[in-house]
């Protein structure tokens, strides 16, 4: 995976984290995602994969963490953009996709700098006990919603879902 420090921005040394456990550190100040580094699920980690030894086991994933500072001097309005890129042997490049939504292939992850309180908000979904989602099955939703700035969020924030039934026309009856 590699994934360079965004224009305006300044990696924090050695903040980079994968499965929780330290990346290439001391870094003296230099992020290791320049260069790229070796992924691997966090069932195989322990110990942090040696060169061409990343691995993501099936239906497991690799939670990686680094920290950047925006620079002083840095314009309110400015957008900071970053978009990281996974390498895999026999498959095509793969960058991050910063909204979650397929439909609008991969998006980099923008945020603006002065900007008001900052929410991330993600929307899971799986079936109670596992399985398909046929008629009749229980499903769960997993809504997180983090305040991405260190300032309070305001109480008069609410989250409200809208849900949508979509079916698939190549299973429906014609």
């Amino acid at each position: 995976m590699t994934d360079s420090v965004p224009a305006n921005t300044t990696y924090v040394a050695n903040s980079t984290l994968l499965n929780g456990l330290p990346v290439g550190q001391p870094d003296g100040g230099a992020s290791p995602l320049a260069s790229g580094i070796n992924i691997s699920s966090s069932n195989l980690t322990p110990p942090l994969p040696g060169p061409g030894a990343g691995t993501i086991s099936p239906g497991t994933t690799a939670v990686l963490q680094y920290d950047l500072r925006v620079n002083l001097g840095t314009p309110a309005g400015t957008a900071i953009s970053n978009q990281a890129v996974v390498t895999s042997a026999g498959l095509p490049n793969l960058l991050t996709d910063g909204d979650g939504n397929p439909a609008n292939g991969p998006q980099p992850t923008v945020v603006v700098v002065g900007a008001g309180q900052q929410l991330s908000i993600s929307n899971q979904v799986s079936v109670v006990g596992g399985g398909a989602p046929v008629p009749g099955a229980q499903l769960e939703y997993l809504v997180r919603v983090a305040n991405t700035i260190p300032a309070p969020c305001r109480p008069s924030t609410s989250l409200s879902r809208t849900t949508s039934t979509h079916r698939n026309p190549a299973s429906s009856p014609m």
